[in-house]
């Protein structure tokens, strides 16, 4: 019989699965679309600039776009920061809010 699926494409699939498992979790928690758009930019803006302070990270929203500037208080990105900080995806250093390497 012929497989639809190879063995290669099954081992990716075992492999990914912890992380989307774990980032599934991590989206679900919330409650508004919203705080998950804030954490998914508040990582990327991170992720950019390798290290980033929560003042860079705040400025990052609000030159990402007129729109996320009007939306996004400056208490909803520090919530966002905190939010990946406890589900351990950043950690605090010396340099700012780094991503997490698990």
């Amino acid at each position: 019989m012929k497989k639809l699926i190879s063995d290669s494409t099954i081992q990716k699939i075992e492999f990914y699965s912890p992380f989307i498992e774990r980032a599934a979790s991590f989206t679900n928690h919330f409650s508004k679309g919203e705080e998950v758009e804030g954490a998914g930019t508040a990582l990327f803006i991170i992720q950019q600039l390798s290290c980033a302070t929560t003042e860079e990270i705040i400025t990052g929203f609000k030159q990402w776009s007129e729109d996320k500037a009007k939306r996004f208080s400056e208490t909803a990105i520090k919530s966002a920061i905190k939010e990946l900080e406890t589900a351990g995806f950043i950690q605090e250093t010396f340099c700012g809010y780094q991503i997490v390497n698990n």
